[in-house]
């Protein structure tokens, strides 16, 4: 229940407040849910709505979305908070 509430006030933010509270909050999700696909989606979701240039910079946080992603995977099972 707490995953699906900060998605709605991760995509409300993303809509409604600043990049410097919305990208923070989702790097924040990110890496505290397990397996959180989500952010990967809401990434492109900021990089339509804010993305501009050519193919790789107007996905440039979704790559950053999943390259953290990736690398949080191995080193997921020695965070302490996620135990």
């Amino acid at each position: 229940m707490f995953r699906i509430i900060t998605v709605i006030v991760l995509v409300l933010s993303i809509i409604l407040l600043p990049y410097w509270i919305y990208l923070p909050a989702l790097v924040i999700a990110i890496i505290y849910f397990r397996l959180f696909w989500e952010g990967i989606i809401l990434a492109s979701l900021v990089d339509i709505l804010y993305g501009y240039g050519t193919w790789f910079s107007h996905y440039q946080f979704s790559v950053y979305a999943l390259f953290l992603f990736l690398l949080l995977l191995p080193i997921r099972d020695n965070l302490r908070f996620n135990a």
